[in-house]
C-alpha cells in the first residue's frame, strides 16, 4: 500500500524532474561568487575582474560538466509559463528601473538608488521560483529580505546617515549581499537536487 510520504517523494521527484535546469544550484553559486568577488575587486584591484570573468566562465563550463554526467543531458520542457518567467519578464527590467528611479527623483528619496537596485534583485529572486515556491521558499524569503533591507532607512543606524549598500569603500555591500543570497540560494536548489534524484546509470561503451 503506497503511504503518503511515497505520494509525496513522488510528487517531489516529478517537480525536480520537470524543473530540472532549476535546481542546478551549483551554477547560480557560481554566479554568486563571482559577485562576492566583484564586490571586493570593483573598488580597489579593478585589474582583477577580466581574469574573474574568465574563471567564472570555466567553473560554469565545469559545473555544466558535472550535472550532465550525473544527471544525464536533460532538456526542459519549453512551457509557456518557462518561456514568459525567463524571456519576456527579464525585458521589463529597465523600463521598471527607469520609473523607479523616476518616483525616488520625484519624491527626493535619497536613497532612490539603493532601492530601485534592491527592488529589481529582489524582484529577480522572487521570479527565480516560478511557479513551484512550495520547494524552493528560500527564494522569496530571500526577496523579502532584500526588498525590506532596501527600503527601510537603514542610514540612521551608521555613523555616516548612509544606507549601508550605497557605501562606496571595499567590500562594496550590495553585489556582496546579493551574492551572499546568490551562494545560499544555489546550494539549497543544489542539495534538494541531489537529495531527491539518484544519478543516472552508466552504460557500459563496448568496441
Amino acid at each position: 500500500m503506497t503511504s503518503p510520504h511515497d505520494i509525496d517523494r513522488l510528487h517531489r521527484v516529478r517537480a525536480v524532474t520537470t524543473d530540472l535546469g532549476d535546481y542546478k544550484g551549483l551554477h547560480l553559486l557560481v554566479l554568486g561568487l563571482f559577485l562576492v568577488f566583484l564586490a571586493f575587486a570593483a573598488a580597489g584591484r579593478g585589474e582583477l575582474i577580466a581574469p574573474g570573468v574568465f574563471l567564472a566562465a570555466g567553473l560554469l563550463l565545469v559545473v555544466g560538466r558535472y550535472y550532465r554526467e550525473r544527471f544525464g543531458d536533460v532538456r526542459p520542457l519549453n512551457t509557456a509559463g518557462r518561456v514568459v518567467r525567463r524571456v519576456l519578464l527579464p525585458l521589463l527590467f529597465l523600463p521598471l528601473a527607469l520609473v523607479l528611479i523616476t518616483l525616488s527623483n520625484v519624491f527626493g528619496l535619497t536613497d532612490g538608488p539603493v532601492s530601485v537596485a534592491g527592488f529589481l534583485s529582489a524582484l529577480l529572486l522572487a521570479l527565480a521560483t516560478g511557479p513551484r515556491w512550495r520547494m524552493r521558499a528560500h527564494y522569496p524569503v530571500a526577496a523579502a529580505a532584500m526588498a525590506l533591507a532596501s527600503v527601510l532607512p537603514l542610514g540612521v543606524l551608521t555613523p555616516s546617515g548612509t544606507h549601508p549598500f550605497l557605501v562606496d569603500s571595499p567590500p562594496m555591500p550590495l553585489p556582496l549581499a546579493l551574492g551572499t543570497v546568490l551562494c545560499v540560494c544555489g546550494l539549497l536548489d543544489h542539495r534538494t537536487l541531489v537529495r531527491t534524484l539518484p544519478p543516472a546509470p552508466r552504460t557500459n561503451e563496448t568496441d
